[in-house]
């Protein structure tokens, strides 16, 4: 899961499915453009989203060129085209000749069994950053809530989340959620 193998693991390899998605259902063929506004609103939209929800910024372009909100900026938005391009002309068409060998009878299985396990990564995720921060709002109470919480404290603590987000900060008091 990104608690283990980093958060953004998870998001740029999500921003990048995301991205080729968008762009082969609205007919592009890998336009840096296309992938660039994605990737870049992408990116924009996670780290609100941490902000808000968690108290956690994990990057800040401000004062960088074209920097949004310092939630994004050019020469990252710049990156994600370049990503795109590469994904959509370059890996994508060798990955569907290796799929194309797969049986169709397995290609469900396959990719039903891949989504559920992206969906699990994810979900464990959001759990860990929940826990840490309710652990350091101090809204965790003594007791955990579920089984998921008691999974959590055990394997992420907040030693283990300080050590491995290394360039993230969390300030509970931005997160504008209701516990």
């Amino acid at each position: 899961p990104p608690a283990l193998t980093g958060l953004n693991v998870g998001l740029h390899g999500n921003g990048g499915i995301h991205s080729g998605r968008v762009e082969l259902r609205v007919g592009h063929d890998g336009d840096s453009g296309v992938s660039a506004v994605i990737g870049g609103a992408f990116e924009y939209f996670v780290s609100w989203f941490m902000q808000f929800s968690f108290g956690i910024t994990a990057w800040d372009y401000t004062g960088t060129f074209l920097s949004i909100d310092g939630r994004t900026n050019g020469q990252f938005m710049a990156m994600w085209g370049v990503m795109g391009v590469i994904w959509i002309r370059l890996i994508l068409p060798i990955i569907l000749k290796l799929v194309n060998k797969i049986p169709w009878n397995w290609r469900y299985a396959v990719t039903t069994v891949c989504a559920v396990l992206m969906l699990a990564d994810a979900l464990l995720t959001l759990s860990s950053l929940d826990c840490w921060y309710q652990r350091e709002a101090g809204t965790m109470g003594e007791t955990s809530k579920t089984v998921i919480d008691d999974f959590c404290n055990k394997h992420y603590s907040n030693e283990f989340m300080q050590n491995r987000f290394q360039s993230m900060s969390m300030d509970t008091s931005e997160a504008t959620r209701i516990n």
